[in-house]
């Protein structure tokens, strides 16, 4: 145990040794304009290794205050939501408890469920009726959630090994409300949409209020949101048949929470013909209509 640590100590100073050398390499290149501007470089790289310090050190598994609550609402999936359950459960950061609630799932999706079910990480809720979209699975989520944070999953697509400790660095790095990342798509070719392919990288971005009233910014796969906020403001409306996150989004935005966009990839997001917003996307003016009048009114759940 001795040596784990003495092993983890060496890098960490290792790590900031590196990162001076950097910083002094670009100064003498004059990449820094002024004495200023190094003394913040140090300074920023001085906060970010002391963060993946706190994180090494948060990252155990304690069954009674996990750091993250992921939540995968699920209703029809076999394979891809062994691939999805799969990719959580292999997250570099282990401080985790991960939320499968069934809404009115058919007896091959249970079975798959039920084979997670024994993880000492992995608690179920099962819904014997289908509510028709992801809302109140994710809803029954939060209200289960003894996290701090609480991460978003879809049941088809897939996180990537490092997302909860990406997102836990940049949570602690800039006090945001809310983390949300890039995707790579996964295409099978089934659903064609012009300027989407498979294996392209979609970057994260940031919106003010009135051009995210335009565009969802937000890929609901890689985001985050602490718990207390989601407490606070409300979850997910179960009015809204689609454009529900968005929706969501807007709220938060709307009273005053922050909501911060980074550059890392945190998932794959799988277009295919059984997506479940297509069962909505004809009526998106509705929604779209629906989701302007109502984001700025409270919501409780």
């Amino acid at each position: 145990m001795e040596l784990n640590v003495f092993a983890r100590e060496q890098t960490y100073f290792s790590s900031v040794r590196k990162g001076l050398a950097d910083i002094f390499c670009r100064t003498l290149s004059k990449s820094y304009s002024n004495f200023a501007s190094f003394i913040e470089a140090v300074k920023k790289l001085i906060r970010s290794q002391s963060i993946r310090k706190q994180i090494q050190q948060l990252n155990k598994w304690d069954s009674q205050a996990p750091l993250f609550s992921v939540i995968i609402p699920v209703y029809d999936r076999t394979w891809e939501l062994e691939k999805a359950i799969d990719s959580i459960l292999s997250q570099t950061f282990r401080n985790f408890e991960l939320i499968l609630v069934c809404d009115g799932s058919p007896e091959n999706t249970l079975t798959i469920v039920d084979r997670y079910a024994c993880h000492p990480q992995v608690r179920v809720h099962k819904y014997t009726d289908n509510s028709g979209n992801a809302c109140r699975g994710r809803n029954t989520g939060i209200k289960m959630a003894k996290g701090h944070y609480v991460a978003f999953m879809d049941s088809d697509d897939i996180s990537v090994p490092e997302r909860l400790d990406i997102t836990l660095f940049y949570f602690m790095l800039t006090k945001a409300d809310m983390v949300y990342g890039s995707v790579t798509i996964i295409s099978d070719g089934a659903r064609q949409i012009e300027g989407v392919w498979d294996g392209q990288f979609r970057k994260s971005f940031s919106l003010n209020l009135k051009e995210m009233e335009e565009v969802n910014p937000v890929w609901t796969c890689t985001a985050s949101v602490k718990k207390d906020v989601l407490d606070r403001y409300g979850a997910f409306r179960v009015e809204m048949r689609y454009r529900e996150d968005h929706e969501l989004w807007l709220r938060l935005a709307f009273n005053g929470c922050k909501l911060f966009p980074i550059i890392e990839m945190l998932a794959y997001y799988r277009f295919h013909k059984n997506n479940a917003e297509l069962l909505f996307k004809d009526q998106d003016a509705h929604w779209k209509s629906l989701m302007l009048e109502i984001y700025k009114q409270p919501y409780y759940f």
